[in-house]
């Protein structure tokens, strides 16, 4: 199988999960205009995209699910595609918040539309790091994902990107250089530079494990 085939068999296992998204999504809108603030919006999407992104651990887990492990395909193929569902996971989740800060703006907010380009970049980029981060604290502490430590561990991630990303995006969007080339662009090959590097310490750890989730 192919990582693409991967990536869609982790969206059927999860496919109960999307009513839960659309969920999230009016509570980022009530919270864009209660809060008054589109990056929080935006920053609680991301935070839930995080989650959900890590949703195809738990399924394949159950006892149902164990025709994934003699689906033919390699380690690697097996991490990649699950990947792949995480980072479709999280431009999706972006684009969402944009949507969401676009809305927000129009009926109410009235921030500087110039500030939407540089805040979604640098919100991808933070999410791409929280999701290499989180998987590779899944792989790290194996399959056992009930375990209430990894369960807390797992969580780390997209907690500290809503409650820790969301503030300082707020204080240095009035800055001079905010939304400068340089900026986005070094957030954005950090991340994907943290993402590589979770990929393939994954893949090491599942070879010498025999294992791939």
């Amino acid at each position: 199988m192919s990582i693409v085939k991967f990536m869609k068999t982790d969206f059927i296992l999860t496919k109960s999960m999307y009513k839960v998204i659309i969920a999230f999504l009016i509570i980022a809108m009530f919270l864009s205009l209660y809060m008054n603030n589109s990056v929080f919006g935006m920053g609680f999407l991301c935070f839930g995209g995080i989650i959900f992104a890590n949703t195809p651990f738990s399924y394949t887990q159950v006892p149902n699910c164990g025709f994934m492990n003699l689906l033919p395909a390699s380690t690697y193929t097996r991490i990649a595609g699950r990947y792949l569902f995480g980072m479709v996971m999280t431009f999706g989740s972006v684009a969402a918040g944009t949507v969401v800060w676009v809305i927000s703006n129009f009926f109410y907010l009235k921030r500087d539309s110039q500030e939407l380009v540089p805040v979604s970049l640098l919100m991808l980029a933070a999410t791409i790091t929280a999701l290499a981060l989180q998987y590779l604290i899944m792989y790290i502490k194996g399959i056992n994902v009930n375990n209430p430590v990894t369960v807390f561990l797992q969580l780390m991630p997209g907690f500290a990107l809503f409650t820790v990303s969301t503030p300082i995006m707020n204080s240095i969007m009035d800055r001079e250089n905010f939304g400068s080339f340089p900026m986005i662009l070094a957030s954005l090959a950090g991340a994907v530079v943290i993402l590589l590097l979770s990929i393939g310490i994954s893949y090491q750890l599942c070879k010498r494990r025999d294992l791939s989730l």
